[in-house]
């Protein structure tokens, strides 16, 4: 049959030469940290190559904030005291069942 997939991985099964990669690195990059190496390698760079490691680290440990819309335009907008005078003028139930 022509188009129809027959064989290889199932969807959603991993690649077991990318997760034996990833957890080599993985334990390649723990023990370097674990060790110090890292941190006597990070404080023999010169304090622009530090700044930009530490630049190029930052998205894995903060997460980035995304920019905002703020819109401030009071067009066609009521301000908190014309809702408070609206709700002041508003029939009170408790009066209403008095009459």
């Amino acid at each position: 049959m022509k188009g129809k997939k027959t064989g290889g991985r199932q969807a959603g099964t991993p690649n077991k030469v990318t997760r034996q990669v990833k957890e080599c690195l993985s334990s390649l990059l723990i023990d370097y940290t674990n060790n110090e190496k890292f941190k006597d390698d990070f404080y023999k760079l010169s304090p622009k190559d530090r700044l930009m490691l530490a630049e190029k680290l930052m998205p894995y440990v903060v997460p980035k904030l995304q920019n905002t819309a703020v819109d401030i335009s009071t067009e066609g907008k009521k301000t908190i005291e014309d809702t408070l005078i609206a709700l002041s003028r508003a029939p009170k139930d408790d009066e209403e069942e008095d009459e």
